[in-house]
């Protein structure tokens, strides 16, 4: 009769490969081996071993947190939304793997209890993280709309009053961004020289 499995074993092999995917794999390894200081090491390095070895290949419905399709590696840079997306998706998979559903026996209610409470903490983190970057993120948006309708306000009381300054500080912003593309002025215009000259034309 084979001997049974050592307890901690299938959640020590997850520990392992989620500790890998975060910190790399000596520093996950190191990590993950602190989590489990009872195990003997001949034990814990043989699961390190299966660890390292590609996950089984399990089908997954449509609907898991597993079956998502990664980006289009058509060479763009993701969009603020979607890299928030993939973190939520990979949050998904740790509480997955971080929990297991129970059947309570007197009342038959199915119920889902952290198996690993470390790694769930971490998903809890990650998650919060997440919602903070959002919050950031639209404030910074809802400030850079802020500045846009301010400097176009501007512009546009002094095209009334002196023209030819709004020319001349509409083409030093030009400058400016020509030093810097990353910059933002929200002029809403080409910034090619002949569109810099219509829009002081149309002044």
């Amino acid at each position: 009769m084979a001997a049974a499995a050592h307890p901690q074993r299938d959640a020590a092999i997850a520990t392992i490969r989620n500790m890998r995917a975060f910190h790399g794999p000596e520093e996950g390894e190191r990590q993950a081996r602190a989590k489990f200081p009872d195990v003997p090491k001949g034990t814990f390095s043989g699961w390190v071993k299966l660890a390292r070895q590609p996950a089984e290949q399990v089908p997954v419905s449509a609907t898991s947190s597993r079956a998502y399709a990664a980006p289009a590696a058509d060479g763009k840079p993701l969009t603020f939304e979607q890299r928030v997306a993939s973190i939520d998706a990979h949050v998904a998979m740790v509480v997955e793997a971080s929990t297991r559903e129970v059947v309570d026996v007197d009342t038959g209610e199915v119920r889902r209890v952290a198996r690993n409470p470390s790694m769930l903490a971490t998903a809890v983190r990650l998650q919060s993280q997440a919602c903070e970057l959002l919050v950031k993120h639209a404030a910074a948006v809802a400030e850079l709309g802020r500045q846009e309708e301010f400097i176009r306000t501007v512009l546009e009381v002094i095209g009334e009053v002196a023209p030819e300054v709004q020319r001349a500080v509409i083409s030093r912003m030009y400058e400016m961004r020509e030093q810097a593309p990353v910059a933002r002025f929200g002029l809403g215009l080409d910034s090619t020289p002949a569109a810099v000259s219509a829009a002081c034309c149309a002044s």
